[in-house]
C-alpha cells in the first residue's frame, strides 16, 4: 500500500529531506490552489549530502519513499523536475546503503539531465559519483556510472 505523502503530518525526516512544506499535487484532493496545481517543494540538495555524508539520516528508507512518491507525483512533461528529484533519490539510496540502486538511479536521471540540458542536475549527480567513488570504490555499478558520467 502507497502512502499518500502530500496529506501526512511533517516528521522530522521530512524536515530533513524537504526545503520547505509539501503542497498538494494536481492529481490529489485538494491539488487546485488559487486556480493553478502545485508539486510537492524540491528535496534540500544539501541536506540530503551534509545528513547522508554525515552518516546523520536517521530513516533514509523513509527519504527513499517521500522521493518516489514525489517522482510518481510528477506530470510527464516535468522532465527537469524528474530528473532532479530523481538525484535526490540517489543520494538517499546512497545514504541507505545501497549504491547499486543509487548508481542505477543516478544513471537513469543522468540521461534526462543531458537530454533537457540541465547542468545543476549534472552538477549533483557529479558530487553523487565523487561519494559513490570515495565509498564503493569496487562496487560495478559505481563504476559504471562513474564511467558514464565522465563520457557524458
Amino acid at each position: 500500500m502507497t502512502r499518500d505523502i502530500y496529506s501526512h503530518r511533517h516528521t522530522s525526516l521530512d524536515l530533513q529531506i524537504f526545503s520547505g512544506p509539501t503542497q498538494a499535487n494536481p492529481s490529489r484532493k485538494g491539488g487546485e490552489t488559487e486556480g493553478r496545481p502545485r508539486v510537492p517543494d524540491w528535496p534540500s540538495d544539501q541536506s540530503i549530502r551534509t545528513e547522508g555524508q554525515s552518516g546523520n539520516v536517521a530513516r533514509p528508507g523513509e527519504a527513499v519513499n517521500l522521493l518516489e512518491g514525489c517522482i510518481d507525483g510528477l506530470r510527464p512533461n516535468q522532465r527537469r523536475d524528474k530528473a532532479s528529484y530523481m538525484a535526490r533519490l540517489a543520494h538517499a539510496h546512497a545514504a541507505a546503503g545501497a549504491p547499486d540502486t543509487a548508481a542505477e538511479t543516478a544513471s537513469d536521471a543522468l540521461v534526462i539531465a543531458t537530454e533537457v540540458g540541465s547542468q545543476s542536475v549534472r552538477s549533483e549527480l557529479a558530487r553523487l559519483n565523487t561519494t559513490l567513488l570515495s565509498r564503493w570504490p569496487d562496487q560495478p555499478q559505481a563504476l559504471a556510472f562513474n564511467d558514464l558520467i565522465t563520457a557524458a
